[in-house]
């Protein structure tokens, strides 16, 4: 027997062309997906006069709004707030409550600092039938004595009115206790929420619905939930357009800020921060007027905090309360949680995920250990990179424009512009890698590099902020389960290709329809997982640059960067192998 001896060469595979086309569409898709998860974000349609009597309407609260905010600051103890506390009596006692001023004095420590003085509240209540306890519905008509304070916080007092007056319009009745407070002197040092604290409504405790206005615009967003009250991410649920997760709240928690929730936790009370997230570059601004406010925001706000009112109105108040925390997010309308005890074993189960992914990779001669050992180190270059590039924004913002100096918690008065350019940046450093490495070390070496680092970050997060360890964990279990079914769905072609015999083994690989569909299945699953990760974690860029504003881009940038990086497996080779096949076959 002897065998025809012929040269190999170079072809290209027919599908090629096909699958770089999906490739591009797997790509497109993902970013698709993502911008979505952001434009489910923006504000509903303002409501009108005659929407339904129960359903809140920000056209019905905006004249309260142009009255309370339309007359210049109104500090503590000056005669606008004097005037703001006379309509907001009037208000109520309109709508069929019974106000009553709550003087008294009131001291909140702040660090080292003591702030006292004296805060006069106006406090209703709405009897409920078979109460388990008090919700308190709260906001502050005080402001700065620089600023209207459209947005911090009137115009939450003027939501407050209009939910009262959608609550006693008729229909069913909450089953516990409702009590309104609008309080006086937070801005100088939560001094109302502190006097309320010894209030005969106050003293006991209860469930507390604080409405803040960190900014001028939407989305309306929760941004702290008390340690312990878990149940409480139930009653955000409740909410029409909900917006928040759990990473804000150790943020939120360790800038400083306070709010009047801040002190009410120390006597008692659980309860959650409902708060704009958009336009903080008017938060304490001495522009913050009712004609620069957002009515949208407004119906985003009063939809979300009449919802949540209702939700807690009906809950048997004790159970709300848990020892545990759960880990919570929201996309695309739904809130997404899980309890607190899942938090480690989801961030063992991603990393997990990842090692495997390596393991097969390297059983399957896909990948070397060296090359996936390159792209593990190599992939914290762009990470890195990505946070220098957006901690470096703000400095060279100021360096050209000196007024942008002083946002350290802000973002520009138009934004837009700042967060492209900051996704930008974020995005260059991540595919400049990919472009960089990808045929030096292969599609699968730099996949398992792209996932390594969230999935460590899922692992550091669960020892240090708990809240914030889906940003990691969850990516890098969506990506490692992606990547092991490519590469199961891939072997299945190519094994078929080799059990063909003949000049034709891509023929054969294309015998039966999953044959034939086996690397765009591949492509699916690679482009679900890029799915899941880029909307987690764009998302929580959104989130945590509003929180934190310009001054600290880099941590946004980081997020970016890493869902940038998650769109590895799925992006489409930019030159494909060639695979080279004999033209001959072994005769007798």
């Amino acid at each position: 027997m002897h065998t025809i001896q012929t040269k190999t060469e170079p072809v290209t595979p027919r599908p090629v062309a096909r699958r770089t086309v999906a490739g591009f569409v797997a790509l497109v898709a993902v970013a698709a997906l993502a911008a979505g998860a952001w434009l489910f974000e923006r504000p509903p349609a303002v409501a009108g006069a005659d929407a339904p009597a129960a359903a809140f309407s920000a056209t019905r609260a905006w004249p309260d709004l142009r009255k309370i905010a339309g007359g210049g600051p109104t500090p503590t103890g000056s005669r606008g707030a004097r005037e703001v506390r006379a309509h907001l009596v009037t208000r109520l006692t309109e709508l069929g409550l019974t106000p009553q001023f709550g003087k008294g004095a009131g001291a909140h420590s702040f660090g080292g600092d003591i702030i006292a003085g004296v805060a006069e509240n106006v406090i209703a209540t709405i009897p409920g039938t078979d109460p388990t306890g008090r919700v308190v519905l709260a906001a502050h008509y005080d402001s700065t004595p620089t600023t209207p304070g459209t947005s911090d916080d009137k115009a939450s007092v003027a939501a407050i009115l209009e939910i009262v007056r959608a609550l006693t319009s008729g229909g069913e009745r909450l089953r516990n206790d409702l009590v309104i407070l609008l309080s006086d002197g937070e801005e100088p040092g939560l001094i109302g929420a502190e006097a309320f604290s010894r209030h005969p409504l106050g003293r006991d405790g209860g469930v507390m619905i604080n409405l803040e206005g960190p900014g001028n615009a939407a989305p309306s967003a929760v941004y702290n939930i008390t340690p312990g009250g878990t149940g409480l991410v139930g009653i955000f649920g409740a909410a029409p357009h909900p917006v928040g997760e759990s990473a804000l709240i150790g943020a939120y928690r360790g800038t400083g800020f306070h709010s009047d929730l801040t002190a009410l936790e120390d006597h008692g009370f659980i309860g959650l921060d409902l708060g704009f997230a958009g336009g903080r570059a008017f938060y304490h601004h001495p522009q913050d007027t009712v004609d620069r406010f957002s009515p949208a925001a407004l119906q985003m706000h009063g939809d979300n905090a009449l919802a949540m009112v209702r939700a807690a109105g009906q809950a048997d108040l004790p159970s709300l309360r848990s020892a545990g925390d759960d880990t919570f997010f929201a996309a695309f309308g739904l809130v997404f949680r899980y309890p607190g005890w899942l938090v480690w074993p989801l961030a063992a189960l991603g990393l997990l995920a990842v090692l495997a992914l390596a393991v097969v990779a390297r059983v399957r001669r896909v990948a070397t250990v060296p090359r996936m050992l390159v792209a593990a180190v190599s992939g914290l270059v762009p990470v890195v990179l990505a946070y220098l590039a957006g901690d470096s924004l703000w400095k060279v913002m100021g360096a050209i424009e000196p007024g942008y100096t002083g946002m350290v918690y802000g973002e520009p008065y138009r934004p837009e512009l700042f967060r492209l350019s900051l996704i930008a940046m974020a995005v260059a450093p991540a595919w400049g890698w990919v472009a960089l490495l990808r045929r030096r070390l292969g599609a699968v070496a730099l996949t398992v590099g792209a996932l390594f680092w969230p999935a460590l970050a899922g692992v550091a997060f669960a020892a240090l902020m708990p809240g914030m360890s889906y940003y990691g964990a969850l990516p890098a279990l969506a990506g490692g389960l992606a990547g092991l079914a490519a590469l199961a769905l891939r072997s299945l072609h190519v094994g078929a290709g080799r059990a063909g015999s003949g000049p034709g083994p891509e023929e054969a690989a294309e015998t039966t329809p999953l044959r034939r569909a086996a690397p765009y299945l591949a492509l699916g699953a690679e482009a679900v997982g890029a799915g899941i990760a880029v909307v987690i974690l764009t998302v929580g860029a959104r989130a945590i640059g509003a929180a934190s504003g310009i001054a600290m881009a880099g941590y946004p940038a980081v997020l970016l960067g890493l869902a940038a990086l998650a769109l590895v497996p799925s992006s489409p080779p930019p030159h494909p192998p060639p695979v080279r096949q004999a033209r001959g076959f072994p005769v007798a």
